[in-house]
């Protein structure tokens, strides 16, 4: 005869079935018999690492089986949760069955709803069922499938008979397909890269991502572009220590030979490799390192990297090797830069600075404070196969005086700037530099310094004020032998420099505006007043940004070089111009060109961006963009259109060619997506 008990707040523990089941149920009222236990109202069962609510719940002690009905709320872990309208628990395997049921992962906001679920310990299938990670009321899109299989220690699912919806409507549909769901790195493949090119073909990269642990992983970008080559680029990255990181990328490039010799190009073949790496103490707690290594053949390395958007390069691409150590007040440096100008078909007769010496003891101070002292040396190797070569030896020591006038409103300060240069053109191969002769250069300049700091404050901002006066004299100069181009060594003449800094910060210290002024005087010059320095920025509101540099040539009555940007930002609007403007010395090529980015956000969904590069001087055009962004939660797409210019080398020289590509990718989140390119090229042009 069953045996009803009543309580007002109920709890039966494991131990009252099984000592070793960790079973917990919670409610208001239960009814029980020797083999089954009836539990109603509001009733919350605690097993392992699930907690389910259900409006009944019955729990079969012999068999180990709880049955829940009617409203079932379930958590798995912290991670995955799901609702139905029936549901069963084996306690012996640990296998749920649900039905029907909507079934949730928080880490990637995947959600399910289908007929029925079953899982058991790692792994959950699903039967004819949807998948999205949009909206749950109306998605924008989701994939019906007849059956899957999610891996809860893989992060893995295979879904099987799959057709694609865009809302409503079914577009594609696929016998299987499978994806990840783990956010972390893993090995596999990356989504592809996919273009087409009026020139090249159809243009297909396939990268592989390779990640066996956690401090490195390996990417291999196998290429094909149908109609002009295939190749195959890699980059290996790697966190060695806490202080450091790098990277070694390389590649490898093979042209057909009717591409070869439609555009000309020099070689058949582009290879090259790439090292960067940076690190803090290497040695020792105060040394570091800084490798940006780019070794390759010809320009077209770098341009085969890309499928739908290529990078501008510069003219010269510059690889530095930089090591420095600090002890205490002393400073060691060892440099090096080595220079490849993609202008040349040969890059034998290039300047390099191959390497680099420093040492500089910090300023130090004595009697007081009043004198100080610091020291500068340097050796530079400059170094090229072909034309004039040079081993400089630099060294500079300033010795200062310093005190405070007026009560501290004036500061004076003389310095005595011995400086010392010698260019050694002879040090190796002699016949190549016989006729320059080794350059000398000793010489000591007085410097006498006036300023003065003020401070105001005022209702809503403060303002700092900084007036300077340095004047240079020469006292003694020595020197002989030639000077090439590169050595370069300021004039020993007498000048005077004046300077203004002023500053404006508002009543929560944030600087709204800044002005710079630089004025230097030749006395015995024959163009005594150089060129003035303005420079301004301000910032109107939490919006805009300005910031100008102007320089005005005395002698020639003009402005000789403006770099002008200015900014705004808000939630809608993203613009940053940028205008450069240099008007050079006759025999020399001026430059006017201006870039603009401009984005605007129609809402939390949509953008609308645009870029151009215009050249002033040409009249025309160098780069320009235009595309359109949508992004949700769940899922993107962007379509984009851009004209660039790509440099190439050939056999007759540096050339450069345009190209207009069309590009679209579309993402669904946390699947992944697919991008396009469609890539048009137009006449080549020389440089």
């Amino acid at each position: 005869m069953n045996r009803k008990i009543w309580f007002g707040a109920f709890l039966l523990s494991s131990h009252l079935a099984a000592a070793s089941l960790p079973l917990h149920i919670y409610t208001l009222q239960a009814q029980a018999t020797p083999d089954t236990i009836t539990a109603r109202k509001r009733v919350v069962v605690e097993y392992k690492d699930y907690y389910i609510q259900a409006d009944r719940v019955q729990y079969d002690q012999k068999k180990g089986i709880i049955r829940l009905f009617g409203h079932i709320f379930i958590v798995a872990g912290k991670k995955y949760s799901s609702w139905s309208q029936s549901a069963l628990l084996d306690l012996r395997t640990d296998k749920l069955l649900s039905s029907p049921f909507f079934f949730n992962e928080s880490s990637s906001k995947l959600w399910v709803a289908g007929t029925k679920l079953k899982a058991k310990r790692k792994k959950v299938e699903l039967q004819h069922s949807f998948i999205s990670s949009c909206s749950v009321e109306c998605p924008d899109w989701r994939f019906f499938f007849d059956r899957a299989v999610l891996d809860q220690q893989k992060h893995w699912i295979d879904l099987y008979h799959m057709r694609v919806y865009i809302k409503d409507t079914p577009l594609f549909y696929f016998p299987y397909i499978g994806f990840s769901t783990f956010k972390e790195r893993q090995t596999g493949l990356l989504r592809p890269k996919i273009g087409i090119s009026d020139n090249e073909g159809l243009i297909y990269i396939q990268p592989f991502f390779y990640a066996p642990t956690n401090w490195w992983d390996l990417e291999l970008d196998p290429q094909i572009r149908t109609q002009r080559g295939y190749g195959l680029f890699g980059t290996f990255r790697f966190v060695d220590s806490p202080n450091s990181s790098g990277s070694l990328t390389t590649g490898f490039f093979k042209e057909r030979k009717s591409y070869l010799a439609n555009k000309k190009l020099k070689n058949d073949k582009h290879y090259g490799l790439e090292l960067f790496y940076k690190r803090r103490g290497l040695f020792f707690d105060r040394d570091g390192i800084y490798v940006d290594s780019k070794n390759y053949n010809d320009v077209d390395y770098f341009n085969l990297q890309k499928s739908e958007e290529v990078e501008g390069l510069e003219s010269i691409v510059t690889s530095r090797y930089n090591y420095f150590v600090n002890f205490g007040g002393d400073y060691f440096g060892l440099y090096a830069r080595y220079f490849k100008d993609n202008r040349k078909e040969d890059n034998s007769d290039t300047l390099q600075l191959l390497p680099s010496l420093h040492y500089h003891r910090y300023t130090r101070s004595f009697l007081n404070n009043h004198f100080s002292y610091d020291i500068d040396v340097r050796v530079n190797h400059f170094y090229r196969k072909r034309g004039l070569n040079a081993l400089e030896y630099q060294l500079s020591l300033p010795i200062r005086f310093h005190t405070m006038l007026l009560d501290d409103f004036l500061g004076f300060c003389v310095s005595e700037k011995l400086f010392a240069n010698y260019a050694d053109y002879n040090f190796v191969n002699k016949h190549l530099n016989k006729h320059w002769d080794n350059e000398y250069l000793y010489k000591n300049t007085h410097e006498l310094s006036l300023y003065t700091d003020l401070v105001k404050g005022y209702q809503n901002f403060f303002h700092t004020l900084h007036l300077d006066a340095t004047l240079n004299i020469p006292s003694f100069e020595k020197k002989g032998g030639d000077r090439a181009p590169f050595i370069n060594i300021e004039d020993n003449s007498k000048k005077l420099t004046l300077t203004l800094k002023e500053y404006f910060y508002n009543d929560e210290g944030q600087e709204i505006f800044y002005h710079r002024l630089t004025q230097p005087i030749f006395y015995e010059a024959d163009q005594k007043w150089r060129d003035l320095e303005n420079e301004l920025g301000f910032r109107i509101d939490p919006h805009w940004l300005f910031n100008s540099d102007i320089f005005y040539s005395h002698q020639r009555g003009e402005i000789t070089s403006v770099v002008t940007t200015a900014a705004y930002k808000n939630q809608r609007y993203n613009l940053f111009l940028s205008h450069f403007y240099k008007n050079r010395v006759q025999g020399e090529q001026d430059s006017n060109f201006l870039r603009l980015h401009v984005s605007e956000n129609l809402s939390k969904t949509y953008k609308l961006f645009a870029t151009i590069d215009y050249d002033f001087l040409r009249d025309r055009t160098r780069n320009w963009s235009i595309g359109w962004q949508m992004r949700k939660s769940c899922w993107s797409y962007e379509i984009s259109f851009k004209k660039e210019t790509i440099p190439l080398l050939t056999s007759e020289g540096s050339n450069s060619y345009q190209d207009n590509t069309l590009y679209f990718r579309v993402e669904l989140y946390p699947l992944g997506g697919i991008s396009q390119s469609i890539r048009k090229t137009q006449e080549r042009r020389i440089f």
